[in-house]
Parts: structure tokens; sequence; C-alpha cells
């Protein structure tokens, strides 16, 4: 018992570092425990922007995630940020890789595995970030440039390389050409997670680091 012990306590202690400090990681295996902490340390090392931005990450079932939702990120009207991984999927981890190399192999997503899933979600973090500074820039001077809703930071990209909304899903994904929030969160995912990042994902996050410099 004691060695699980200390290995949770490692998992919490790495959560906690990252300003995370509600943790409900109940019933998953060590090891997608893990995967989900170097996920978040990953992008954490290029964008330091999140350490302490998100309030809670929890296992969660519906009704309180959605049914579909293989994970959601949420932002609360008190601007704090909750990470919920649906426990139909997150419990089950030999299924859902599954599930997700099928997801990766039909161009449905970007990323890879369980960590692309998570890098997905931060990269939701990262936009609502964006929303959040923009939301109290409105205080500051008018700024044209603090208006930084993911469409821009998109659609520069598609003009860049000469891409059509319609061919997103090849340079991209399917599930990151429903919108300019998926697109994001699907280039931080794909970015983080595969060995050579395509064209698109990595213009996508150099821009978004710009944002936050």
């Amino acid at each position: 018992a004691m060695k699980k012990c200390k290995q949770e306590s490692e998992i919490l202690d790495a959560l906690y570092s990252l300003g995370i400090e509600k943790v409900n990681f109940s019933f998953l295996t060590m090891e997608t425990q893990r995967e989900i902490v170097e996920a978040i340390q990953a992008v954490a090392d290029e964008f330091p922007c999140i350490c302490g931005k998100i309030t809670s990450i929890s296992v969660a079932l519906p009704p309180f995630v959605g049914w579909r939702s293989e994970a959601e990120t949420l932002l609360d009207s008190d601007l704090t940020i909750h990470i919920k991984l649906n426990a139909r999927y997150f419990l089950m981890p030999k299924k859902f890789k599954r599930t997700l190399t099928a997801e990766k192999q039909s161009q449905y997503a970007a990323g890879i595995g369980i960590q692309g899933v998570v890098a997905h979600e931060l990269g939701h973090v990262l936009h609502m970030l964006l929303e959040i500074r923009r939301f109290y820039d409105i205080l500051s001077p008018f700024d044209s440039n603090q208006f930084v809703d993911t469409n821009p930071i998109v659609q520069e990209v598609q003009k860049t390389l000469g891409i059509t909304s319609k061919q997103m899903r090849y340079y991209l994904s399917a599930y990151g050409a429903k919108d300019s929030d998926e697109a994001v969160a699907e280039c931080v995912s794909e970015y983080f997670t595969t060995k050579n990042p395509r064209m698109f994902s990595r213009l996508v996050v150099a821009k978004l680091r710009s944002k936050f410099q």
C-alpha cells in the first residue's frame, strides 16, 4: 500500500505544483493518471501561463459531463476553469485507447491517445485565458490587438497556407474543422502529442505563444 500511496502523492504534488489544487482521479489507473500529468506538464513548459489558472481537474459521470464528450473544459461565472474527464472513457483506458486510435486514423482527431485528449482540453484553457484577458482589457485603453478571439488566429494561418475552411479537415482534423475554438484545441493536441506536427498546428501554436508573451 505504501508504494501506491507514494505514487498517488507524487501525482497530487505534480498537479499542485502546476497550480491545480482540486483533483479527483477516483478509480483511474496509475498509468492514466501519469499520462494526464505528463500532458499538462508538456503544455505548461511552453505555456507557463496555464499554471495556477486551472482550479480543478476531475473524473465526472454524465450528466456532469456531456454523455458523448471525452472531456470538457468549463469556464465558470467566477472566471475559474475546470476540466472534467468523462468516466465513461477514462475508466476504461484500454478500450478508450482503441477508440482514440480509430479517431486518429479516420482523421477525426489530430492528437494521439489520452494525452491528446488532455492537451486538447488545455488548448481550450488557453483560448479561455485569452477571452478572460480580453474581458479585463475593456478596462484599459482600447487596443484592437487585445481582441484575441481564436477566429483571427485560425483565419490568419488558413490564409498563410492557402487553406479553405472546407479543406481544414485534411490539414488538421474533422473535429478541428467545426469552429475556430476546436481548431485551436486540435492544434495544441497535435503539437504536443505527435512527433512531427503539421504546419497548420505549428503556426497556430506559434501565434498562441506570441499572444501570451
